[in-house]
C-alpha cells in the first residue's frame, strides 16, 4: 500500500510487536454433523461411543453458535490452548460465539480416536475449518486434543489443544479475495483514522515497504507509527480500486487511493501501490509493498469506480460498540442511555413491532421504550445472532437477529427474538441510529405473530 498511508521520512522511531491471534476453540471437535464419522475409534464400548457422541453434539453446538449446548459440555475450568499458544477459558470462548467474532463456515475431522481411563478421557484427531475469528481467517487445518472427566455421572471437556498441520490449508482466492479486498480498504482508512489494529494484523513482523516520498525502506512498526502521530493530518484516505491475482499461496494485490490532507501543499493527491499477500500457517499477510504519488483522479472517474468503497474496520467497530452500549442501557432499564444511541430530533424514524406503523422523532420513540419497559419486573437480558455491519462514509447499517428474555410484571417469563434492522449516519462525528425495524414472521393462514420462532 502507499507510503503515505504507512510512513513517512521524517518516522525514525522503530517498535516491535509480535501480533498472535487468539482462536477461541478453533477447531478443538472439528467434525460435521451432518456427516458421519467414518474414522475407526480406538476401543470399544459404551463409554468411547458416547464420548464421540458428546463430540458430535459440540460439533454441531459450534456451528450453530449454540452456547447453551456448549456450556453443558464444558467444564467450568475448561481451557482451550490454539495453535500460537494462547489460552482462553470457558466464559471467552462462549462470548466469542454469542458476540459473532467467532465464526465457523465448515468443520471437518479425520483420524478421530477415543482412549478412557476410569474418570478421565481423551479424543484426538485431524481437522478442517472455514470461518473467522474477527475478520481473520481460521486456521484451515490442524491436530487437536481433547481432555474430559466424568462429573456426576457426565463427561465434561476440561481441555482442549491444537496445533496447526504444516503445509496444509486451502488458499482459495475464491475466500481470500473479498477478505483481502476489504483489509485494503481499511488499511487506506486506517490513515486517516488512527487505528492501526488492521495494520498490525496483516502486515507480516518481516514486512518491508518502499517509501513514497524519498524510495527508503520502512517495516511494519515505522506503519503502525505513522498512523498513530499522523492520522489528524487527514481529513479522509479512501481506497479508490483494487486488483487481485493469486499465483498459489501467493496474491499480488495492486490499487490507488485518493486523500485529502487538512493542510499543506497540496491537500488533494493519490496512491498507487502493489502489495505482495502470503499464506502462512492459515493468515493471509502483507510482506512487501511499494507505493508511488500520482496526481487526483478527475471527479467523473473517481465516482464511477466499479470497485466498492471501504466497509472500514473503525466504522464497523463504532458501531458495535455504539449497539454494545444500547444493549448494556436495556439491561440495565436506563432510559437516557437507551435514548443516547439515537439522533436528536425528526431525523428519526421508527417501525416497531407494535402499533402504531411509525414513531417519528426521537421523543414519541423514547415513550415507546418506557411503556415497553414497564412491562417487565428487574433486569432484562439481550442477546444477538447472525449480525451485519455494513458502511461508506457515513452512512452504515446494522442487521440481526435479536433476543430478548426478562421476568413481565405478570411473573411470567418472557423470551422472544426478534428480527431488527437499523441505519446509521455519523453526525459531527458520532454515529447515531436514525432508523429502527424490529418485527417478526407473520403466519398468514391464522394471521398471527410467529413468536416461537429460534435460530
Amino acid at each position: 500500500m502507499a507510503l503515505g498511508r504507512h510512513c513517512s521520512r521524517r518516522e525514525e522511531d522503530r517498535m516491535t510487536r509480535k501480533i498472535t491471534l487468539l482462536l477461541p476453540l478453533a477447531l478443538a471437535v472439528s467434525a460435521s454433523p451432518q456427516t458421519p464419522k467414518k474414522t475407526p475409534v480406538a476401543g470399544t464400548g459404551a463409554t468411547v461411543q458416547a464420548l464421540i457422541a458428546l463430540e458430535d453434539k459440540w460439533v454441531d453446538a459450534l456451528q450453530k453458535a449454540d452456547t447453551e449446548t456448549l456450556n453443558s459440555i464444558l467444564a467450568d475450568t475448561y481451557v482451550d490452548t490454539d495453535e500460537q499458544g494462547q489460552q482462553s477459558d470457558k466464559q471467552g470462548i462462549l462470548s466469542a460465539l454469542k458476540s459473532a467474532d467467532l465464526k465457523f463456515e465448515s468443520l471437518k475431522v479425520s483420524d478421530m480416536q477415543a482412549r478412557a481411563y476410569d474418570a478421565a478421557a481423551v479424543v484426538t484427531g485431524t481437522g478442517v475449518q472455514r470461518g473467522t475469528f474477527k475478520g481473520q481467517p481460521l486456521t484451515p487445518q490442524v491436530v487437536f486434543t481433547d481432555t474430559f472427566i466424568r462429573q456426576n455421572g457426565n463427561w465434561r471437556a476440561v481441555a482442549s489443544h491444537r496445533a496447526t498441520v504444516p503445509g496444509e490449508g486451502d488458499p482459495s482466492p475464491v475466500s481470500a479475495e473479498p477478505y483481502i479486498r476489504d483489509r485494503e480498504a481499511q488499511w487506506a482508512e486506517a490513515v486517516a483514522n488512527g487505528d492501526p489494529s488492521v495494520v498490525q494484523r496483516i502486515l507480516a513482523d518481516d514486512y518491508i515497504g518502499v517509501d513514497a516520498g524519498d524510495g527508503h525502506l520502512y517495516d511494519k512498526a515505522e506503519a503502525i507509527s505513522f498512523i498513530r502521530e499522523h492520522h489528524s493530518e487527514f481529513v479522509s484516505n479512501r481506497l479508490n480500486e483494487v486488483k487481485i491475482r493469486f499465483f498459489g499461496n501467493t496474491a499480488v494485490a495492486q490499487g490507488s487511493e485518493s486523500w485529502e490532507r487538512r493542510m499543506g501543499d497540496p491537500r488533494l493527491g493519490r496512491f498507487v501501490w502493489t502489495d505482495t499477500w502470503l499464506l502462512r500457517n492459515g493468515r493471509w499477510q502483507i510482506v512487501a509493498a511499494e507505493d508511488m504519488i500520482a496526481p487526483p483522479l478527475p471527479a467523473n472517474k473517481a465516482s464511477a469506480s466499479n470497485e466498492p468503497h471501504t466497509v472500514t474496520a473503525s466504522n464497523e467497530a463504532e458501531i458495535k460498540a455504539l449497539y454494545d452500549r444500547w444493549a448494556q442501557a436495556l439491561q440495565a432499564r436506563d432510559i437516557d442511555g437507551i435514548m443516547s444511541v439515537y439522533a436528536p430530533g425528526d431525523a428519526l424514524v421508527a417501525y416497531d413491532i407494535v402499533p402504531p406503523l411509525q414513531y417519528k422523532g426521537k421523543d414519541a420513540y423514547r415513550k415507546d421504550y418506557l411503556e415497553f419497559l414497564a412491562q417487565y419486573d428487574g433486569p432484562m437480558h439481550v442477546e444477538y445472532r447472525d449480525m451485519g455491519i455494513l458502511s461508506s462514509g457515513d452512512v452504515g447499517v446494522i442487521h440481526a437477529l435479536e433476543r430478548l428474555s426478562g421476568k413481565l410484571t405478570n411473573g411470567q417469563q418472557s423470551d422472544l427474538w426478534l428480527r431488527v434492522t437499523s441505519a446509521l449516519r455519523k453526525i459531527d462525528g458520532k454515529w447515531f441510529i436514525v432508523h429502527d425495524h424490529v418485527s417478526v414472521p407473520v403466519d398468514f393462514e391464522t394471521g398471527k405473530a410467529a413468536l416461537q420462532l429460534k435460530p
